[in-house]
């Protein structure tokens, strides 16, 4: 009995002695760490940044806001480890914007929303964990994340999941796919992909877009500058503007016939692009859509250049150098636009050519001036002796002109008479002198001068 007790109270003070040297050697570590820099991030919180980069925040209540202007900007290249103590209610907007060296993130269930670019550009970022309490994401808050591989919604989350594992977070409510990684695997559940969803994830290579979703956001994939490739389902209608803006490692992308539209800026600066196809389906192409790809040479349309013209609305800058083809050809169908005979009262017009499908006119009509008013008769003097007769011919009338009247300036001498188109019968009446006076609806006179003996 006494070496059984002997043997358990030297068991004792060895365990003593090993804990006392844990705690000291504990004592000793905390000891060592220090201060760089604190303050205040909320009317109730408190930050301190410690030498070996942890960013501790605490107390209770909400965080401010910010713009570029953190407490701890100035610190942010420290920065590698940031400890949401349980008692904070939000992230601020931008709050850890641009720390580049921060790698792991801590937000504890008393975290009901988080800002707007929160985490943006934390390049060094490889994952985070969102709880059941966070009921408000907002825009952009993972976007330049280069390295971000994994992200993962608590199951107990009621707004937000990310179903199947999917390395995503998903709106729930409405299967908008509002953030996502290099890892994710998009469900078939999902409808929408965000706007910035994916933006600057330089670490994805490739994704698969299910058929369920039908319309990509904004700028989605922007700066995704790894992206190779992306296979874009028959279900989407619409392209958005940046959806692949600096994509700078694609080499091909397919546009289903689906696509109605491409949004501006679309493939901006998607400098492996060397061709690419355009679906007859499409109507409407934004500015820039195809601008600074520097190695495109060529965008081939499925349809006619006479299609492409009636039906497709183009936004400035679309091609620039580019070469533009067109599948089923470029000629037009042809009809002629009849000339338009000038008059002395309205111009006409040459005869052009249009194109019956597109209306794009293959040769101009050119104006043709009005004409000038002329007028010749057969005689300006005439000497007849009296009860005898001549005709008075008209004619060298300018196209579209006509005789208004043809007057004698004394009837008692002279009578004039109508007897065929612009022919007049002139007759002496008695010994005289008078002039028959010429009138055209355009207003030119002319005078035949008659004496009669």
């Amino acid at each position: 009995m006494a070496t059984v007790v002997a043997s358990s109270l030297f068991a004792g003070a060895a365990f003593a002695q090993e804990t006392n040297t844990a705690l000291e050697e504990g004592t000793e570590q905390l000891s060592t760490l220090s201060e760089v820099d604190s303050g205040t991030c909320g009317d109730n919180l408190k930050w301190v940044l410690d030498d070996e980069g942890t960013l501790t925040i605490s107390g209770s209540g909400a965080m401010d806001d910010y713009d570029g202007d953190a407490p701890w900007f100035s610190n942010r290249n420290q920065i590698k480890s940031v400890i949401i103590e349980s008692g904070v209610t939000n992230i601020g907007s931008a709050a850890f914007a641009q720390c580049s060296n921060l790698t792991s993130v801590t937000i504890p269930d008393s975290v009901t929303s988080i800002g707007n670019q929160a985490f943006y550009e934390c390049s060094s970022l490889t994952s985070v964990e969102i709880p059941g309490s966070v009921t408000s994401i907002g825009g952009y808050v993972f976007s330049s994340c280069s390295s971000l591989s994994s992200i993962q919604v608590a199951e107990d989350n009621e707004v937000y999941d990310s179903r199947d594992n999917c390395n995503a977070i998903i709106e729930t409510e409405s299967n908008v796919l509002v953030e996502g990684c290099k890892n994710t695997v998009i469900p078939d559940s999902v409808t929408s992909i965000g706007g910035l969803a994916f933006s600057g994830r330089s670490n994805l290579t490739s994704i698969e877009i299910p058929d369920s979703v039908t319309s990509i956001g904004g700028a989605a994939f922007s700066d995704c500058s790894g992206l190779t490739s992306i296979n874009i389902p028959n279900s989407i209608t619409s392209i958005g503007g940046y959806v692949f803006l600096r994509c700078s490692s694609l080499t091909s992308i397919e546009i289903p016939d689906s696509v109605t539209s491409i949004g501006d800026q679309a493939f901006c600066r998607c400098s492996s692009l060397t061709s690419i196809n355009i679906p007859n389906s499409v109507t409407s192409i934004g500015g820039d859509a195809f601008g600074a790809c520097a190695n495109l040479t060529s965008i081939t349309y499925a349809g006619s250049e006479c299609e492409f013209i009636k039906n497709v609305t183009v936004g400035l800058n679309l091609l620039g150098s580019v070469t533009f083809n067109y599948a089923k050809g470029s000629g037009h169908t042809a009809v002629t636009d009849k000339a338009l005979a000038a008059t002395v009262f309205k111009a006409g017009k040459t005869a052009g050519k249009h194109c019956s499908v597109c209306g794009k006119t293959i040769t101009a009509q050119k104006t043709v001036k009005k004409l000038t008013a002329t007028i010749k008769l057969s005689a300006t003097k005439k000497t007849i002796k009296k009860k005898k007769s001549f005709t008075l011919t008209i004619s060298k009338l300018a196209n579209g002109d006509s005789v208004k009247s043809v007057k004698s300036s004394n009837k008692k001498i002279v009578k004039v008479k109508k007897t065929k188109t612009n022919k007049y019968k002139i007759t002496g009446v008695k010994k005289g002198k008078a002039k028959v006076t010429v009138t055209l609806k355009s207003g030119k006179k002319a005078t035949c001068t008659i004496t009669v003996k």
